[in-house]
């Protein structure tokens, strides 16, 4: 039920790896303001940057592959569906994980302020703008395209 952790934090965690200590660039995070039409389901197009399928994490026994990560926002909830290919270190075996975490949200200031309830406490900002989600996660951007009806 940590999905959200491990999409948004995935990412900032292997560029920290990759700088090696490194100055990392400026990445701008304002947000446009956001359109009251926000429902719809949002697949991730990139999470920094970075377009799926993009490596998520390693244990000790397996390496983790984010394949796709869906978000669904109505009625001032929202439920974010991520898939993962799993990489068993043991007998590199291949399996397929899922993971679900859910919230409220509420639009205030410009912005949609989403609050994770089910897989965590965390809080962050959004916006909508067309039909592009963009949220703002320790200081990283992630970008999502509203699915057609």
């Amino acid at each position: 039920m940590r999905a959200l952790y491990v999409v948004l934090l995935a990412p900032v965690l292997s560029t920290l790896a990759a700088c090696g200590g490194s100055t990392e660039p400026q990445i701008d995070t304002s947000l446009k303001p956001t359109s009251t039409n926000v429902a719809g389901s949002f697949n991730l197009v990139s999470a920094n940057g970075t377009a799926p399928p993009f490596a998520a994490f390693t244990t000790s026994t397996a390496d983790w592959t984010l394949v796709s990560d869906t978000i669904v926002v109505a009625n001032n909830t929202w439920t974010e569906a991520t898939k993962y290919s799993v990489l068993s270190l043991l007998d590199n075996s291949t399996s397929t994980q899922f993971t679900v975490v859910s919230g409220t949200y509420a639009i205030a200031n410009a912005q949609i302020n989403f609050t994770m309830t089910q897989g965590g406490t965390v809080t962050f900002p959004g916006s909508v703008t067309g039909d592009t989600l963009t949220i703002i996660f320790s200081g990283r951007r992630f970008l999502y395209t509203r699915n057609s009806p």
